[in-house]
């Protein structure tokens, strides 16, 4: 079908695997804990998931169709979250977007990506911020910037504030909030941060 605004053909016609089949897949890839999802929809899907998914997609087409699970799987993750109990506890993990030697190659994340080190050392990414209860419920998750540090310089703080789950995800007045070191929330200008880091204190 031909574009007018662009002139160009494209494809329009609805795809082969329904948004159920294409979102079941990805709960699976991650309920089994696989590394490289290239290899678990190309090594098991395709062939011992034949009969479930009778109408799958290429690797390729079945990527570029993906980010059609967000909100989904956004929906999904408030159904099955915890409740608050009295007792929450955060922490963050970086998401590395690619291999520190592959960083001036990377497009996918150009302008977005940024430099950050965590306890086990230098990367670079994003970094993902998570809330959990004593039972290991999940609370509240989030993806943030990496706040700015070079590896010759010094941390750029009050340009990137750290998220801060007590105010942003509704849970003052809900207990005791116990936090990482480095999980606090920083404010105003280096010199003037307000820092509750590494112990529990109530909200």
């Amino acid at each position: 079908m031909l574009d007018e605004s662009s002139n160009k053909q494209r494809r329009r016609r609805t795809g082969a695997m329904s948004l159920s089949e294409m979102t079941t897949i990805v709960v699976l890839f991650h309920t089994m804990r696989g590394r490289q999802f290239k290899a678990f929809y190309a090594g098991i899907v395709c062939r011992f998931m034949t009969a479930e998914f009778p109408r799958r997609l290429s690797y390729a087409r079945f990527v570029a169709l993906m980010p059609r699970c967000a909100v989904v799987l956004a929906a999904l993750f408030e159904t099955l979250k915890g409740t608050c109990t009295g007792l929450s506890i955060a922490d963050a993990t970086p998401l590395a977007v690619c291999d520190n030697l592959r960083i001036q190659r990377n497009k996918v994340f150009k302008g977005i990506a940024q430099r950050g080190k965590s306890s086990t050392g230098w990367f670079y990414g994003l970094k993902l911020h998570a809330v959990i209860n004593q039972r290991g419920e999940l609370l509240a998750i989030k993806v943030t910037l990496v706040r700015s540090i070079e590896p010759q310089g010094t941390a750029d703080h009050h340009l990137k504030p750290v998220w801060h789950p007590v105010r942003r995800q509704g849970l003052r007045g809900q207990g005791v909030f116990a936090q990482d070191e480095g999980q606090g929330h920083r404010s105003g200008h280096a010199g003037t941060q307000e820092h509750e880091s590494g112990r529990a204190f109530r909200v």
